[in-house]
Formats: structure tokens, sequence, C-alpha cells
């Protein structure tokens, strides 16, 4: 940690291929399968194979023809009560971009090829919004939406903004869902 805060000259500048050099570093390297104990979301063991699965590839395949739910899961149990989501889904709430790929358009993603990249399983669509919604209900405290309201010119009390915010967030949900 201390050769850390003493800056780049001592640690190293990062791998120009840094998401394949972590994927290697946790399957390849002799702690890989070293399991250890994490409680971020429930008591849960594991290892920094499993953790990578979880987030690169968590399923064996994935398929039109198959919900998610039964899909293979890489590991058969992840821990901690976790159910895997590809990170396509992610990529699609995000809008993110990777190489020449930008995850946009996420409800007609399901039209695509199966075998497109931003292809998603019409389940997964459906996914997006969750995902989606828990975003802005996190992000949408009292605070942020007091602090919002005054930079427009329209303060509100403090007995308000709880209310205000669990509103917008029912009708956003109303709406992501219709």
């Amino acid at each position: 940690m201390s050769d850390f805060h003493r800056g780049l000259e001592v640690v190293g500048v990062p791998h120009p291929k840094a998401p394949e050099e972590m994927i290697k570093e946790f399957k390849e390297k002799e702690d890989s399968r070293e399991e250890f104990e994490a409680w971020n979301s429930g008591k849960n063991v594991t290892m920094p194979e499993k953790e990578i699965a979880f987030v690169v590839t968590p399923f064996k395949s994935v398929s039109k023809d198959v919900p998610p739910e039964k899909w293979e899961k890489t590991h058969d149990d992840f821990g901690g009560g976790r159910e895997p989501i590809r990170l396509e889904v992610f990529n699609h709430a995000t809008g993110a971009r990777r190489n020449d790929l930008t995850f946009v358009d996420y409800k007609s993603a399901d039209k695509r090829e199966e075998s497109d990249p931003l292809w998603l399983h019409p389940a997964e669509v459906d996914l997006v919004k969750v995902v989606l919604l828990r975003f802005i209900k996190g992000q949408l405290d009292a605070a942020s939406l007091r602090a919002a309201f005054k930079k427009k010119g329209f303060p509100i009390d403090a007995k308000e903004e709880t209310a205000k915010a669990n509103k917008i967030v029912e009708t956003l949900v109303r709406r992501a869902l219709a």
C-alpha cells in the first residue's frame, strides 16, 4: 500500500490491455483458486476465479430459446445468495462502449441476432429497466432532490422531499414498465 501512495514510478503503469490482464490475473495466477470470505451480499466463501466468472462469464451458454433462469451457470453457486446477470445487461443500462461497440437501444436488443454482442434475451431487456430504476432510486435521496429543486429555483421543505422522491421513482417505474 505504501508503494501505491508513492506513485507510478514505483508501482508502474497499467498494462495496455488492462481488462485481458485482469481476467488472466483472476483465472491463471497461483492464488486464483484460493478461497476467501466476503460479506458484500451476505457471508460468501469465494475465490478470484469464481468472482471474475460472476462478472464476465456467468453462464456456460445463453440462448434465446431458453429463459435466463434456466441458463447453466459456470459455477453451481456463486455464494451470498447472488444470481448472476450478464455484463451486457449492465453495459446496456449504462450506454457503455467496448472496443468498437456502443451499447444503445436496449429496447430492441432482443431483436438482434443471438451472435451479435449487443443481443439480449427478452427477459434481459426488462432487467435493463430494473437496473436503471435501481440506480435512479439509489441516487434520488432527499438531499440530492432538495439540491436539484433549489438549483432550479424551486426550494422544497424537508417534510416534502422524501415524499416527492418516492413519487418521482413510482412515476418512473410505471413509465418504464409500461
